[in-house]
């Protein structure tokens, strides 16, 4: 039996690297007795499968696993008993069985959802706000610096950004956006809030607060969810 999660991290969870989030999860599931499939060979593993990894300190509201069980299992059972033994943060909050032969989580994601949170210096108008959004998605190119362990390079996000709107919450700034993500193109949170921060001339008071609202696929030039994938 091969079931779909979607499933928080939010709260302290969010600190949690992916290799700590595979072991939360895999040590729930143990205590909760959930049937586990695992693979065949000198090092057995539970046949468990991710979608995109999420940034440590990203806090999710949407994020999805794959796992097969060894024995059939009620829907609604597995979600109770596992949450019952998931750290404060993480919850399932939907579980689907996969019943058709359907491709992996990383080969159909392609679309990622955010939230960026921050207190301001200035209160803007709604008008000055759209404005900018406008100027900041109307230029050209959209240029951030790209590091990793080693090399650093100039890499254009402006493609890969689908939509971006924001808005003042008291003396917060809260911009939502829709960027590429998975195997055919990943455009980090972070490069999207510094780029319209630093070209609006934005004062903020402390660091951002990232959430990942969702992660999508595209079913009949739409987008979907990866349970909505599964529907017919």
């Amino acid at each position: 039996m091969k079931l779909r999660v979607k499933y928080t991290k939010l709260e302290g969870a969010r600190f949690l690297s992916h290799l700590e989030l595979m072991k939360a999860m895999e040590r729930a599931f143990r205590r909760a007795r959930i049937p586990l499939a695992f693979s065949e060979g000198f090092n057995p593993h539970p046949k468990i499968s991710y979608a995109s990894a999420l940034s440590v300190g990203t806090a999710s509201r949407g994020e999805y696993l794959d796992l097969e069980l060894s024995t059939r299992m009620d829907l609604l059972d597995f979600k109770n008993q596992a949450n019952n033994y998931l750290i404060k943060g993480i919850e399932i909050l939907d579980v689907k069985e996969v019943k058709d032969k359907v491709k992996s989580l990383t080969a159909i994601i392609e679309r990622a959802e955010y939230t960026a949170i921050c207190p301001v210096e200035k209160k803007l108008t709604v008008g000055e706000l759209q404005q900018l959004i406008e100027d900041f998605l109307g230029q050209p190119e959209i240029l951030v610096n790209r590091e990793s362990k080693d090399k650093n390079k100039v890499i254009n996000i402006k493609e890969g950004i689908y939509n971006l709107d924001a808005e003042l919450n008291g003396m917060n700034l809260v911009i939502n956006f829709t960027v590429a993500s998975g195997s055919k193109g990943n455009i980090r949170a972070g490069e999207v809030y510094h780029a319209f921060i630093t070209f609006s001339n934005i004062i903020t008071h402390s660091s951002p607060t990232f959430i990942r609202e969702d992660l999508y696929a595209i079913k009949d030039d739409s987008l979907c969810t990866p349970m909505g994938i599964l529907e017919g």
